[in-house]
């Protein structure tokens, strides 16, 4: 341990002017100082780099909308990377259908709600299984793929346009103005006659009530969280009521 007694002096060995220990303990603290204050300032800098300036709430916003354009190709789907800790590279269209919302969507209201799915190939002739095993196969391995399993009720392959439609869609249609004024290009439309009341793509939804009539139509661009107040808003109707959807699923089957 250094022992200092301010009240000593000390020479240079060439003779100079004595230098006073407290002199040199003064040098030394203001050192310190100095190089505590540039610490200092450091650290608040670093601060600012890292927080940023400090601004009134009223300046913030929690959220903002986005713009998108109205390409139907200007989406997520389109990119890929390779998976963490993997050589694969991974596709976001693994998620681009809806499937996998009505999974969710079934598995949430496991009493209350019956989701009905009805295979179609009238639309970009998205659904060419000939028979059910290639239907489901389809859905298992390629869209959305990935072993998926539905949850949810499908029914067999049926028309929802045109000469040969479902009575079931004749009477939802019927029911229920359509989402749109317009028809995707009719080179990707695959039946006759048109009509205003059409289906207009795959996933169009219809909601139905407990006694099996319908309330709303949604577009097939409708995600499920936007029709998650109105199925909500239905049950809570009658949460008491046997049978929920008995009705619905033997008029789906006919």
């Amino acid at each position: 341990m250094l022992e200092v007694h301010l009240d000593q002096y000390k020479s240079s060995s060439c003779g100079a002017a004595p230098i006073r220990v407290r002199d040199l303990l003064g040098v030394f603290f203001d050192s310190i100082l100095e190089r505590a204050e540039m610490a200092i300032w450091s650290l608040l800098l670093t601060a600012v780099t890292l927080l940023g300036p400090a601004v009134g709430a009223d300046r913030i916003k929690v959220s903002q909308h986005c713009v998108n354009s109205n390409s139907s190709i200007d989406n997520v789907y389109s990119y890929s990377e390779k998976e963490l800790n993997s050589s694969r590279t991974f596709r976001l269209s693994k998620f681009s259908g809806k499937y996998h919302e009505l999974n969710a969507l079934q598995a949430e209201y496991p009493i209350d709600l019956a989701v009905l799915a009805f295979p179609c190939n009238q639309f970009g002739q998205q659904e060419p299984g000939a028979t059910d095993l290639e239907i489901l196969n389809g859905i298992r391995y390629v869209r959305p793929g990935g072993d998926f399993q539905p949850n949810i009720t499908l029914f067999r392959k049926v028309d929802v346009n045109g000469a040969r439609e479902h009575p079931l869609f004749t009477y939802l249609k019927r029911s229920c103005p359509t989402t749109r004024d317009f028809f995707m290009p009719s080179s990707r439309l695959d039946y006759s006659p048109m009509r205003n009341s059409d289906v207009r793509w795959n996933f169009e939804k219809f909601l139905v009530n407990r006694k099996g009539r319908p309330v709303k139509r949604y577009d097939a661009s409708s995600r499920v969280s936007e029709m998650r107040e109105d199925i909500e808003s239905l049950i809570s109707l009658d949460v008491n009521d046997p049978n929920v959807y008995e009705s619905l699923t033997a008029l789906g089957k006919t």
